[in-house]
């Protein structure tokens, strides 16, 4: 699976992981993760209430996120394992 390091995805929206959220790239200068924000959105969380809640984000900030996980899921792959679910 090939999968671009974040300095090349959204470089000017997200960074690296901090150390202790090992593997889930954060929000440039916040200490919100991807999956964080994702998460909101599952739930039903309005880019409006995202904002309003965490000022610290923009529009692109959240762009970026969803360009991120759309990336991912593209590179994604779902083999059968031949084992019905019974």
């Amino acid at each position: 699976m090939l999968v671009l390091p974040i300095e090349q995805r959204k470089p000017n929206e997200l960074e690296k992981p901090y150390p202790y959220r090992p593997g889930n790239p954060v929000v440039k200068g916040t200490r919100l993760s991807v999956d964080f924000l994702l998460g909101l959105m599952a739930e039903g969380w309005s880019e409006a209430a995202i904002l309003e809640n965490h000022p610290q984000l923009t529009h692109e900030a959240l762009q970026a996120v969803l360009a991120i996980a759309a990336e991912i899921m593209r590179e994604e792959r779902v083999y059968p394992l031949g084992i019905d679910a019974a």
